[in-house]
């Protein structure tokens, strides 16, 4: 019984860990420029500790991540890349959210 139970704790880690590495390949194709922007604006306005906790990022009602960037990432990355980045930040919040499915 006790084999089996660390077993399972284990495989747990390992659907974890593969879960966050798959949200941190997301992260990835979000431009710097953009990221940039997080760091100056989501931070402080949301309360977020670092551009990597992409949980806080995406959490409470209305996903952070995208409200906190937009004004900036136009500013910083121009309106062609600023204007998909709404689609990357919900393809990375979705991810999140799998990921939190995932652990349960």
């Amino acid at each position: 019984m006790k084999a089996s139970f660390v077993i399972f704790a284990v495989l747990l880690q390992l659907v974890i860990v593969s879960a966050e590495h798959q949200c941190e390949q997301v992260a990835r194709t979000i431009p710097q420029c953009a990221i940039d922007c997080m760091d100056q604006n989501a931070l402080d306005s949301v309360g977020c500790k670092s551009v990597d906790d992409y949980e806080c990022l995406c959490d409470q009602a209305g996903w952070r991540i995208k409200n906190a960037i937009q004004g900036c990432a136009i500013s910083k990355c121009g309106m062609a890349t600023a204007s998909g980045l709404s689609d990357k930040a919900t393809e990375l919040c979705d991810c999140v959210k799998q990921a939190r499915k995932d652990e349960l």
